[in-house]
């Protein structure tokens, strides 16, 4: 879809301009190309800076014996470290559930590479701005609004 929306833009005459408010942000969206950020956190990314913040998304869930909520929660920061919280509360058991990682993340042109703390496997999932929106991170997906 974005790549729809680039090439039509693309044949459109006219002056450019910036819709999605990013023009003079370091590296926007589809610029960058990033840099390792070693195990634990070491350099930084060079890539979009839009990742950076804290990110959540919240999922009611019906089972078949339960209701829970799924909140997951993304913080990525300045020098390439991250880390993810997921809270699981479940209505039969009346008890929230919470699983932490820290991680490094590397941020390429539409992907991110996540590397998770005593792990040397890594995930990458593709990324975008919802609705050019600095304010909603869509992470393979999955809608996340900026809480920070």
């Amino acid at each position: 879809m974005l790549l729809f929306l680039l090439l039509l833009i693309a044949g459109c005459g006219g002056d450019l301009r910036d819709p999605t408010g990013l023009e003079g942000f370091p590296n926007p969206p589809g610029g960058g190309t990033g840099t390792t950020g070693g195990g634990g956190g070491g350099g930084g990314p060079t890539g979009s800076s839009a990742l950076i913040g804290t990110w959540q998304a919240v999922f009611v869930i019906q089972l078949d014996t339960d209701v829970q909520r799924q909140t997951t929660t993304w913080s990525f920061g300045t020098r390439g470290s991250c880390h993810r919280t997921v809270e699981i509360f479940s209505v039969l058991a009346d008890q929230t559930f919470t699983t932490e990682s820290d991680c490094a993340f590397v941020v390429g042109a539409h992907d991110v590479t996540i590397t998770y703390a005593g792990n040397t496997a890594s995930a990458t999932f593709q990324w975008s701005l919802a609705n050019f929106s600095r304010d909603r991170l869509v992470l393979d997906g999955i809608t996340y609004d900026r809480i920070h």
